[in-house]
């Protein structure tokens, strides 16, 4: 079976769109899936002069050819430019977060996440201490105890 790495780029307006879209420039034997906007996936990949093609992911695990990405569509509140994030995105933010531990969950893969601003989700209300503890929130199951592994 062909491996699934779920993305999340992150912050709209930090470096994780650009990492993505530099990293798909690459094939790759693994199935990547992005869940983001595709809209400000699309716009960074113009800005950085990079082709990129977005294709809805269905589930079914295939490898990745340059310049593509399998993609679950998650829309932004506010598009944002770079280096100033909003507030108006956290729930977004933690929307892309629990698709793509769903997805992982359901699909034994691995999840890889691109950088949050902690104080612009804070700031929307929303108690966020980071990635580590948000996913074992998320996946806290009673009686079970869970404890997500960062590397």
């Amino acid at each position: 079976m062909i491996p699934l790495l779920v993305h999340t780029p992150g912050e709209p307006a930090g470096i994780g769109p650009e990492l993505i879209i530099r990293l798909a420039q690459n094939a790759s034997p693994d199935c990547r899936v992005v869940i983001a906007d595709g809209a400000m996936l699309r716009h960074t990949a113009e800005h950085l002069g990079l082709p990129l093609e977005l294709i809805p992911f269905e589930g079914e695990r295939h490898a990745t050819p340059a310049g593509k990405l399998w993609h679950c569509p998650q829309k932004q509140a506010l598009t944002v430019s770079w280096g100033q994030p909003s507030s108006a995105n956290a729930s977004y933010l933690l929307d892309c977060l629990r698709q793509a531990i769903t997805l992982a969950e359901q699909s034994t893969a691995a999840m890889i996440t691109g950088p949050l601003h902690k104080a612009t989700i804070n700031q929307a209300g929303i108690s966020f201490s980071g990635h580590t503890e948000f996913i074992a929130q998320v996946c806290a199951a009673p009686n079970t105890p869970t404890a997500p592994v960062m590397m």
